[in-house]
């Protein structure tokens, strides 16, 4: 999920969805190409999503995995990208809360 940041200029916003639009209409040949950098760097709240684990045979974790192995996305990235999945999610804001700090919990433990 990607969330559009309330401080970009309509000039940013123009060309990350623009490369939103590329991605989704598969015009992203390989995965190393998909932009997930450039949307970090411009400040949106992306989050990392296993859609049917059983139908596409992956988890969180391999998702995470192929992030840090394709675009070098360190651990302080990852806990960024976490929490944006948080707080985007359809949920109210006692789980929010819970899983924020489960989120805190493991990444005191790793970093």
């Amino acid at each position: 999920m990607i969330m559009l940041n309330e401080h970009m200029t309509i000039k940013d916003t123009e060309r990350v969805v623009s490369n939103i639009i590329e991605y989704v209409c598969k015009a992203v040949k390989k995965i190393e190409d998909y932009p997930i950098g450039e949307f970090l760097n411009a400040g949106l709240l992306v989050s990392v999503n296993t859609d049917n684990r059983t139908v596409s045979r992956t988890s969180l974790s391999r998702e995470l995995e192929l992030l840090q192995k394709n675009w070098g996305i360190q651990k302080e990235q990852i806990f960024l990208l976490m929490k944006s999945g948080v707080q985007t999610a359809f949920a109210d804001d006692a789980l929010k809360d819970k899983l924020y700090k489960k989120i805190i919990h493991g990444f005191q433990k790793v970093i």
